[in-house]
C-alpha cells in the first residue's frame, strides 16, 4: 500500500491496514460486539498497555519498533 499521510486516508485504507498489519500486533484490541473476525471495530491498545502515547501513526508501528508480533500461529500453526 502507498503511504498517505493519516489524515488523507479513506475508511478502506484503514481497514486494509487493520487487516494486512495491525490484526498481527498484540496492541489490537479484542473484539468489542459484534463480528468475532471483523477488525473495523477494534482499536489500537497501545496507550492502554504501556501507559504513554505510541509516538508515531499505525503507518509507522513496524518501522519505528513499536508493532509487537503476537505469539502463537493462530489457524495455522500446527496441532500437536
Amino acid at each position: 500500500m502507498k503511504k498517505k499521510p493519516w489524515n488523507e486516508m479513506s475508511e478502506k485504507d484503514i481497514l486494509r491496514l487493520k487487516r494486512d498489519q495491525c490484526i498481527k500486533c498484540v496492541y489490537l484490541s479484542g473484539q468489542i460486539g459484534g463480528n468475532k473476525r471483523a477488525s473495523s471495530n477494534r482499536v489500537c491498545d497501545y496507550i492502554a498497555i504501556e501507559g504513554h502515547k505510541r509516538g508515531c501513526s499505525p503507518l509507522e508501528c513496524v518501522e519505528k519498533g513499536i508493532f509487537k508480533s503476537k505469539k502463537g500461529g493462530g489457524r495455522n500453526a500446527q496441532k500437536q
